[in-house]
Formats: structure tokens, sequence, C-alpha cells
């Protein structure tokens, strides 16, 4: 071997080493990019959830003081529009992200919808910014 051909070789694993490094940490940032966005999408549903919870516990007479989610989705005539209308579009529990909510405390009260995965919305905007 020539001088000429160990000059390309160690050129070409330098580069192959440098492309490594940089696949390993973009890699990375695009993991935590990428549970961060999962995270906004999980406290955007707590926040829905939440607001259905609400119009619920208004509309009815019996108010909902833990998470009911079949209550949320059954639907239920509204004299506004004149049709069977439900408070959530979709069961937010059926995603691909393995998230699934639930109450903590009373929700008439001081009470919260909270994420299997993620926590509450506290913990979603400390964890997650």
């Amino acid at each position: 071997m020539n001088k000429k051909n160990i000059i390309i070789i160690c050129v070409v694993a330098v580069s192959l080493i440098v492309i490594l490094i940089v696949r390993s940490i973009a890699i990375s940032r695009m993991e935590k990019a990428r549970d961060a966005a999962i995270a906004k999408y999980c406290a955007a549903n707590i926040r829905i959830i939440t607001g259905g919870v609400e119009m619920y516990n208004m509309d009815n007479k019996v108010m909902m003081k833990e998470l009911e989610i079949k209550n949320l989705l059954t639907p239920t005539y509204n004299p506004y529009t004149k049709k069977n209308e439900t408070y959530l579009k979709g069961d937010p529990n059926n995603n691909q992200y393995g998230c699934s909510y639930k109450s903590k405390g009373d929700l008439t009260t001081d009470g919260e919808i909270i994420c299997n995965k993620h926590g509450s919305l506290d913990d979603i905007s400390n964890n997650f910014k």
C-alpha cells in the first residue's frame, strides 16, 4: 500500500466516526422532541376531558365526581341545536401513545384529570418544557 491509499482510508474512517457521532446526537434530540410532543398531546386531551366534565356537570343534576368517559361519549339531547350530541368526539383512551386518563379527587371541587403515563397538567408542564 502506498501513502495515498492509507490517507484515503484514514479520511473515510474519520468521516464515518464523525457521521456516527452526529447521528447519535441528532437521534437523541429527536426522541426528546417526540416525547415532548406526545406529552403536549396528552395535556391537550386532559384539557378537553376537563372541559367535557365541566359541561356535563353544568347540564346534569347528578354531577360527575370521578371520571367516567362513557358518560362523556353517550349522546344526549341538546335543546339549542335540537340534536343528540356527545361531550367528547372520541374516546381519548383509544390512542397510539399508551395514555389513559382517570380522575384524582372530587371533580366537582378540586379534583383533576391525570394521565397514567404523563401525570397531571402540572407534571407535564414541569417535565416537558
